[in-house]
């Protein structure tokens, strides 16, 4: 008796599941294309590029910087080393 009460405690549990399961649907869309009938999309676009090309110049200007700084440091630590130990009281 328990074993058949069992068994159908778990076929009830089972089907529900599978039940759930069959419920869940998936859809996909293309990005690009909702976002390309979107009446601001193109000015969107020409300000992000804008602000791409003022993040490109800052980044080549910011390494530039640190090239020369580096360039910099190196000519001091040969300079220091040049000249020998000092001694600071």
């Amino acid at each position: 008796m328990k074993n058949k009460l069992f068994f159908a405690i778990a076929f009830v549990l089972v089907q529900a599941g599978a039940s759930a399961q069959a419920q869940l649907k998936v859809g996909y869309t293309n990005v690009d294309y909702v976002l390309s009938q979107l009446p601001d999309s193109k000015q969107i676009e020409s300000e992000l590029k804008t602000y791409r090309t003022q993040l490109e110049s800052q980044l080549l200007y910011v390494a530039q910087e640190w090239l020369t700084l580096a360039s910099l440091r190196e000519q001091l630590i040969a300079d220091a080393q040049l000249r020998g130990p000092t001694i600071r009281l």
